[in-house]
């Protein structure tokens, strides 16, 4: 039996467009495209693209607006609360627009995104990359498995001072641990039945990755239910504090544990319907123009995100000047 699939593709910029009877591009921010994010601001060229090739979070049910709280979510909560518009899959996932499931299980050997991490390096999106994502793979996935998701990554690898998932939370979301704390609360609250994966973070560095995952439809309302009202119930607080551009993504980040704990779980009671894949993370999710790539050698400015804060990357004629970046 052939299943219906549809895995959304988070987009908050314009990128190589990957859209296909399965892949659905969404924008993710689409009501708040105007405000600055951790990128900077769009430009109006960006918008119209983005608006004349995706979909937008922000039709129907939605919490478009919270994006730069929720992240990817505000594209998760889309699907969960707009199935219709995605012809009611059997299958929902996410991807991210740079970052993808090797889903036909290849070896590789070429340099990763994370040390020590499964997930691939790739210059670009071309026909052989794409190969990685067929169909025929995504088919014989799902009519094995329930749910597809990354391999865990243990963020020692990052720093090996780490003692568990919350010290990792603080670290990356430049947050403070009380938020993860009010998360841990919110679960023994209002789901407790996911206790037990949730001690397991606090004695563990290791978790899943990036929000991505493929999920039967029933799991999928299931994880969105659990995930959302823990998610809302801090966010309830969250809100009234005040943050910067780079703190307010903390409950997208919290959003990463609560994806590693239903995963888990459902992984304890039924281990063999949950495949672990390789990732795949591509450089230049643009594919720049040559001349592009020159003028950027010469002179360009970006902010990226390091381990702990958020950095302005100055290059001039191939020299990278990194000064930390308050995104005020």
């Amino acid at each position: 039996m052939e299943h219906k699939i549809k895995i959304l593709v988070a987009y908050h910029k314009p990128a190589k467009l990957l859209k296909s009877d399965i892949f659905v591009p969404i924008q993710v921010g689409r009501d708040v495209m105007i405000e600055k994010s951790k990128d900077g601001m769009l430009t109006s060229k960006d918008k119209e693209w983005l608006q004349n090739n995706l979909i937008g979070d922000n039709t129907g049910d939605n919490i478009s607006k919270l994006n730069r709280y929720f992240n990817e979510m505000s594209a998760i909560y889309w699907a969960w609360k707009n199935q219709g518009e995605l012809g009611n899959p059997d299958f929902v996932g996410l991807m991210h627009y740079r970052r993808h499931f090797d889903f036909s299980e290849s070896e590789h050997n070429q340099k990763t995104w994370l040390p020590n991490s499964t997930c691939y390096k790739f210059a670009k999106i071309d026909n052989k990359y794409l190969e990685l994502l067929d169909k025929k793979y995504i088919d014989n996935l799902t009519e094995k498995y329930d749910i597809i998701c990354s391999k865990e990554y243990d963020a020692k690898n990052l720093d090996p001072t780490l003692n568990n998932c919350k010290e990792r939370f603080i670290q990356a979301s430049s947050s403070k641990a009380i938020w993860y704390e009010k998360m841990e609360q919110a679960i023994v609250e209002l789901h407790p039945e996911y206790i037990e994966e949730m001690k397991e973070l606090q004695n563990s560095t290791s978790h899943y990755l990036c929000n991505m995952f493929v999920m039967r439809k029933d799991l999928f309302n299931e994880y969105c239910k659990f995930t959302f009202d823990v998610l809302f119930k801090v966010y309830e607080e969250f809100k009234n504090t005040q943050t910067d551009v780079m703190e307010t993504r903390a409950i997208g980040y919290l959003a990463e544990y609560l994806t590693s704990i239903y995963i888990s779980h459902y992984k304890h009671n039924t281990p063999d319907k949950v495949k672990e894949l390789n990732l795949t993370y591509i450089e230049d999710p643009e594919n720049t123009p040559i001349v592009k790539k020159i003028m950027n050698f010469i002179f360009s400015t970006k902010i990226t995100q390091g381990v702990s804060t958020l950095h302005k990357v100055i290059t001039i004629f191939g020299i990278k000047i990194r000064i930390k970046d308050s995104c005020k």
